[in-house]
Parts: C-alpha cells; sequence; structure tokens
C-alpha cells in the first residue's frame, strides 16, 4: 500500500513534489498557530515550543499520508469518470 501512496505521479496530476510542498506550507502555518495559541493559555515559552514540536512531527506525517491517499481518489474518480464516457462514446458512435 505504501508503494502507491509514494509512486511519482497519478492521473489527476498530483506529484509527490506538490504534495510535500503543501505539506510543508500548511504545517508552517499550524506550528505558528500552535505556538501562539498555547502560549496565550499558558504564558510559558517552554511549554507552548514543546507542545508545538510535538505535535507537528507526528501531524506532518500524517497530513502527507492524507494527501496522497485523497490524490489517488482523485485519480480513480477521474479515470472512472473517462471510462463511463468512453462507454456512452462507443455505445452511440453518432455522438
Amino acid at each position: 500500500m505504501l508503494d502507491r501512496l509514494f509512486k511519482r505521479e497519478n492521473s489527476s496530476g498530483g506529484t509527490i513534489k506538490r504534495a510535500v510542498v503543501k505539506t510543508v506550507f500548511y504545517r508552517v502555518n499550524i506550528l505558528i498557530l500552535d505556538f501562539v495559541c498555547i502560549y496565550l493559555f499558558t504564558g510559558k515559552v517552554e511549554v507552548a515550543v514543546g507542545f508545538t514540536v510535538v505535535s507537528n512531527v507526528y501531524a506532518t506525517l500524517v497530513y502527507f499520508i492524507h494527501e496522497r491517499i485523497w490524490d489517488r481518489v482523485d485519480s480513480r474518480n477521474a479515470r472512472r469518470a473517462m471510462a463511463q464516457k468512453q462507454m456512452i462514446i462507443s455505445a452511440n458512435p453518432t455522438v
């Protein structure tokens, strides 16, 4: 299953590079928000930094896998739509 998640590109145009860039951009935004919120609640930089680091390490990996799964779903839907269109055309050659 993992080999399918990490393939270079799918038919919907999703690439590993695009997924990595989106993941990093998203995580930087969340990192900043996590730190600010935890710091505002606790008033302690150490607690905010600790929570931010721990939560973002595992969340980054989860988000990347999530993106790759959705790329596969999009790809599967695109192939299904193309197959249905070809069936309609082959069933009615005058179209």
